[in-house]
């Protein structure tokens, strides 16, 4: 098992991020805006985790981990 987190395609583009959002794009190997949604943790079956789409920018990983946290620790 992983843990995973939501990803869903951008939509409507112009739409504000929540706070436990973090926004991805074609500088994460993506070839559309995809929101991160960063409040819940999903376990997955590694066999589910195979496809990679590109590599999440260092600053994007940061920001993931500092939502996660925000939502884990409250902060």
């Amino acid at each position: 098992m992983v843990n995973g987190l939501l990803c869903t395609t951008l939509r409507p583009v112009g739409r504000d991020l929540k706070s436990h959002e973090v926004r991805l794009d074609a500088a994460d190997g993506l070839e559309w805006d995809t929101v991160v949604k960063c409040a819940h943790v999903h376990e997955l079956p590694k066999v589910r985790a195979r496809e990679k789409l590109g590599p999440v920018s260092p600053l994007r990983r940061r920001e993931i981990v500092r939502r996660l946290n925000a939502c884990v620790f409250g902060g």
